[in-house]
């Protein structure tokens, strides 16, 4: 149990961060577009995306801690799915 609005407190931006885009807010990054996750190493990862009632969790073991090729393949594979469910909402009468 958490106490009312802690989620919404927790996913907003409570710490500015270097990377362009990013925030971090009591153990969840927060991107623009109202988009926040969970990230761990070797690739771990819980996605949340409310405008889309999307959420992604992946449960892996890269060989390395971190790689940014993989994490641009993540962004990438995100972007997409946030594309198609765009598409798909567009598409219904």
């Amino acid at each position: 149990m958490v106490p009312e609005g802690w989620f919404e407190a927790a996913t907003k931006t409570q710490i500015a961060t270097s990377y362009p885009g990013w925030g971090y807010g009591y153990q969840w990054w927060t991107r623009e577009g109202g988009t926040c996750g969970a990230y761990g190493i070797h690739g771990q990862l819980i996605h949340i995306d409310p405008a889309r009632r999307l959420i992604v969790a992946i449960n892996s073991a890269w060989p390395e801690a971190t790689s940014p090729d993989r994490d641009a393949a993540l962004d990438r594979m995100m972007a997409t799915l946030a594309a198609m469910l765009d598409a798909e909402a567009k598409a219904k009468p």
